[in-house]
């Protein structure tokens, strides 16, 4: 399958999706907020400490003392 074929069923399915709506008779915890946003703090952080290695790359780097002599 190509993926212009499988764009030009995703629109059609989300739109059923959407217009299809029910009742879920479904219960959400209070936790729930929390738990997704320790999710996309922890996915930040995380992201935070492998990006540093390329943004360490394109700043100069220090001499130390011993290295100038």
């Amino acid at each position: 399958m190509t993926a212009a074929r499988i764009a030009r069923g995703f629109l059609p399915a989300m739109l059923f999706v959407v217009l299809a709506e029910g009742h879920a008779h479904a219960y959400t915890d209070p936790g729930s907020g929390l738990l997704l946003w320790q999710g996309l703090m922890a996915a930040l952080v995380g992201a935070g400490f492998y990006f540093r290695k390329f943004f360490y790359q394109w700043l100069p780097r220090k001499r130390s003392e011993d290295t100038k002599k």
